[in-house]
């Protein structure tokens, strides 16, 4: 199937099935995924020539977890999408809001949509009420730690495993939001840094957080660009040899 619609992007021609005469088309193709065909490619199982075909222009859209500004105006959307004919679209109350603003929304944008579906069959007032939302909206499931407690771990060395897990975290989703600031983002993240004292916590400063890790990448730059002494001084000690080598030669040159 890759093959098929590269030669249809490519040649703008294909053939239907069981035919043998070959039909040009002109269209437009636009494509979505959830998954990272960077990955895909990477481990053989998308087509690289399909994808730099495809990826012309991109648009990276963020779950809508990280965009709640849009949970309003998509709710309003569908409450007038599922209006009965004649009627005017249901009104959302402030407290369920408040709740569709809070839920992390793990099914996105498809997962709201069937939520104010739901909302509109089950509501009798004009009014979409809580009782008018799923359990799992109104209870939501616990939210699961992003590491590991191990009780028989010392508790500063478990306290220092989840700072630096957080703080990883902190940094990859700031950089992806950030990715067209990336210098003014690194100085804010140096302001924000960690700067309370770790010694409670068996850490001394600097090490494993956020401040530490961006100087640190700041002075392996410098490092990297600028020359040291050490490289310098071959060259110095052999121009100083010659320099010697002359004035015993040619008294000259001390006058």
């Amino acid at each position: 199937m890759q093959a098929k619609l590269l030669r249809v992007l490519q040649e703008r021609r294909f053939e239907r099935v069981g035919g043998t005469e070959s039909i040009e088309v002109d269209v437009r193709v636009v494509a979505a995924t959830n998954r990272s065909l960077e990955h895909l490619v990477k481990h053989k199982t998308f087509r690289e020539d399909l994808f730099y075909r495809l990826n012309v222009v991109k648009i990276d859209l963020l779950p809508l977890r990280d965009r709640p500004e849009d949970i309003p105006l998509l709710a309003v959307h569908f409450t007038e999408k599922y209006a009965l004919p004649g009627e005017s679209p249901k009104q959302i109350s402030p407290r369920v809001m408040e709740v569709l603003l809070n839920y992390p929304w793990p099914g996105n944008i498809r997962e709201l949509e069937n939520t104010i579906e739901r909302a509109c069959v089950t509501s009798r007032e004009h009014v979409i009420e809580l009782e008018n939302l799923p359990a799992n909206l109104l209870n939501p499931a616990a939210p699961r730690l992003p590491f590991h407690i191990d009780l028989k771990s010392p508790l500063p060395d478990v306290l220092r495993k989840a700072v630096s897990k957080i703080e990883q975290q902190y940094l990859a989703k700031a950089l992806r939001q950030g990715a067209r600031q990336r210098q003014p983002l690194c100085q804010d993240l140096r302001t924000v840094a960690p700067q309370r004292d770790r010694k409670d916590r068996g850490v001394s400063p600097g090490q494993g957080s956020l401040q530490g890790q961006l100087k640190g990448t700041e002075r392996q730059l410098k490092s990297d660009m600028m020359p040291t002494r050490r490289d310098f001084s071959p060259t110095v000690t052999t121009l100083r040899s010659a320099t010697t080598s002359k004035s015993r030669t040619n008294p000259s040159l001390h006058g």
